[in-house]
């Protein structure tokens, strides 16, 4: 899956390979990182949703779709911060999600270590910290997944 900065056409994908994965007796799909959308900068905030809220139609579909198909499933999204944050209006969580097969959000883990690098003057910059904020906590394990614990 490469995502794109379409959050429907993401959203297609990856109901694709969900089927895909569950016609070939697959127990878990694992979605890559930002799996609902890579975008600009400026476009992170505008894209980004509450893993809960019921605008979230990515979540909420892949949610519907885990327990339709019997499937577990981890992805990466971009979760808006609470508004109290300082940064909310600019930046977003890298959440990662493990959905079960009832549908279920099992776990939830904003990425803690964020990808900063900078090989100036000859290379890339990449800060994803520009429009991420790192997470405070590790991520708890499940314990009763199909391929063991995770976390």
């Amino acid at each position: 899956m490469t995502s794109t900065p379409s959050v429907a056409q993401n959203l297609k994908t990856a109901l694709g390979l969900m089927e895909r994965a569950s016609r070939a007796g697959a127990k878990i799909l694992f979605l890559p990182e930002a799996a609902d959308f890579i975008a600009p900068a400026v476009d992170v905030p505008k894209l980004s949703k509450p893993v809960y809220a019921e605008n979230n139609e990515f979540v909420r579909t892949l949610r519907e779709e885990a327990k339709k198909l019997g499937l577990w499933l981890n992805v990466c999204i971009h979760e808006t911060p609470d508004a109290s944050n300082k940064d909310a209006e600019k930046k977003c969580h890298n959440t990662n999600l493990i959905i079960s097969d009832e549908g279920d959000i099992s776990a939830s883990y904003r990425k803690v270590h964020l990808f900063d690098v900078d090989l100036a003057p000859d290379g890339p910059t990449m800060k994803e910290s520009d429009t991420t904020i790192a997470g405070t906590t590790p991520a708890e394990p499940v314990s009763n997944t199909p391929v063991g614990t995770l976390g």
